[in-house]
């Protein structure tokens, strides 16, 4: 076998053991992406952060891949912000109308059409290494299905100390703190360029609930107060650009460059 055929199986192997590690069921699915779900506040907050990411690290028309991208939101706000952004899953959500054309659900990014994968250059994976045994696998064979990959943009959920029955219920491994994050981007071979907490203000609440055993929401609500959950994601979009970006937060956003 082939230097490059042999880099290739490791990448099957690599995502194959993925798979069996990140699909969601169809209730786990209804929970996290309820009807109205973009409203809610974390999601407000979040599309702003890695927006912003995205338009500060990526030039734009640049082809993005999402893996794990759910309904298609973020792939959705990508394209609105005049990037060719598509992005596949490997379960079977109820993918949003505006990007029907544009995700592939009951697909790992191996199966999309070679000559698209070859002009990808940013892949952004939110909220989706917590759910790899060995993401250190799946990080380093990236640029072998994708020649031209050459920024990397994740989140992840934060601190060790926050791990509750949420984690247990999503199938999560672990919590990352920056240094995790950047320590797996460099170890996968990338160049880790930035890293910052974000949804600090909802780490206190988090710890309390977390150390004294009480049992976490695991379904996101369809937002009652639509104005309200707005004015809270703009608190968590001030927490995310004004505070230090080493203060502790629940969540992590983490960009990796290749060559």
């Amino acid at each position: 076998m082939t230097n490059q055929g042999s880099e290739v199986a490791n990448l099957q192997a690599a995502v194959m053991g993925a798979e069996k590690d990140t699909a969601f069921s169809g209730d786990q699915y209804d929970e996290s992406y309820p009807e109205g779900y973009q409203d809610h506040f974390w999601h407000v907050a979040r599309i702003r952060v890695v927006l912003n990411a995205l338009r500060r690290h990526v030039p734009k028309s640049s082809v993005v891949l999402e893996i794990g991208c759910a309904r298609g939101l973020y792939v959705a706000k990508a394209r609105e912000a005049g990037f060719a952004a598509f992005g596949c899953d490997l379960g079977k959500p109820k993918v949003h109308d505006v990007v029907s054309d544009y995700v592939r659900t009951g697909t790992d990014f191996r199966d999309l059409d070679p000559a698209v994968l070859a002009k990808v250059s940013a892949v952004l994976l939110f909220d989706v290494l917590e759910h790899l045994d060995e993401p250190k696998d799946v990080l380093a064979q990236l640029s072998v299905a994708m020649p031209s990959l050459r920024t990397v943009i994740a989140t992840v959920p934060a601190r060790r100390e926050l791990w509750s029955n949420y984690d247990d219920h999503f199938g999560h491994f672990r919590r990352y703190t920056r240094l995790d994050l950047e320590n797996l981007f460099n170890s996968a071979g990338f160049k880790s360029v930035e890293s910052r907490y974000f949804f600090r203000f909802l780490y206190p609440p988090m710890w309390i609930l977390s150390n004294i055993n009480r049992s976490r929401a695991v379904a996101i609500q369809r937002p009652g107060n639509r104005w309200l959950h707005k004015v809270i994601g703009v608190v968590g979009i001030l927490d995310a650009w004004l505070l230090p970006k080493n203060v502790w937060g629940t969540s992590v956003i983490g960009v990796a460059k290749k060559g």
